[in-house]
């Protein structure tokens, strides 16, 4: 329930949006119920797995033991979380990767040996539609490539992240896309006090976290008058972002 000043407020903002995102240029992350072993995962299968063990996403040196051949390794991603991920910035040095098996993979897992084999370990407890060997949901991989903005679903504020590398992300996000709009000026629109005024008020809140899920990014006004003065403050925050970081990784 808003009062009839806000109400005012959100209805200007809403009368100068000229460009919305849609269907096509939004998708959630990739679903992947079984990640990492967890405690009933132990006591469905037993001793023979450990407890946070990879199951669709590795840590390197999980990835390094299952030695795959060239082909397999294909379907490796690189998969990010919030340890990289920040408001604006990116960090591409990522620690976990993802077992990227969509359809394809699905229909001729013969072809990865080791894949195969790893992923029947877990299958009394892989409970994807597409069990044991594909993911729940792999999303189009289109979205994970190239320039794009990652959007966490739930935070106290916006938190968009620019990437132009490839990052493959789970549920936890949304990946944004649109190839009509600059998109380090739409990573300083979605990051502004304005839209986190209008996401308050008119978006989707769990509690007081702000649950930014598709219907909220497809319902934001946003304008497509690209302002130059906000594309050098996102690039100017990127670069100090990545510089903060590295002074505190050489600490």
């Amino acid at each position: 329930f808003v009062n009839t000043e806000l109400e005012d407020i959100l209805q200007k903002i809403k009368d100068k949006g000229n460009y919305y995102l849609t269907n096509k240029n939004v998708a959630q992350g990739i679903v992947c119920p079984q990640e990492f072993v967890i405690d009933s995962h132990i006591k469905e299968i037993g001793d023979s797995v450990k407890k946070a063990e990879g199951i669709f996403a590795l840590k390197t040196n999980e990835l390094e033991k299952l030695k795959l051949n060239n082909k397999e390794k294909e379907l490796i991603k690189p998969l990010y979380t919030t340890d990289e991920l920040h408001r604006y910035y990116g960090n591409s040095n990522n620690k976990l990767w993802v077992i990227y098996s969509d359809i394809n993979v699905r229909k001729n897992i013969k072809d990865y040996p080791k894949i195969k084999t790893h992923l029947e370990r877990f299958r009394k407890v892989i409970t994807s539609d597409f069990k044991p060997y594909g993911l729940h949901r792999a999303r189009e991989q289109k979205f994970f490539e190239g320039e794009k903005i990652i959007s966490l679903r739930k935070t106290s504020k916006p938190y968009f992240t620019y990437t132009n590398f490839p990052c493959y992300v789970t549920q936890t996000y949304f990946v944004i896309k649109p190839e009509d709009i600059n998109l380090k000026f739409l990573t300083g629109l979605l990051n502004s006090k304005l839209i986190h005024f209008w996401l308050r008020y008119k978006g989707k809140k769990q509690g007081e976290q702000l649950q930014i899920d598709k219907a909220p990014l497809l319902e934001m006004p946003l304008i497509k008058q690209e302002d130059e003065k906000i594309i050098k403050n996102a690039d100017l925050i990127i670069e100090l972002t990545k510089k903060l970081e590295s002074i505190n990784l050489d600490r």
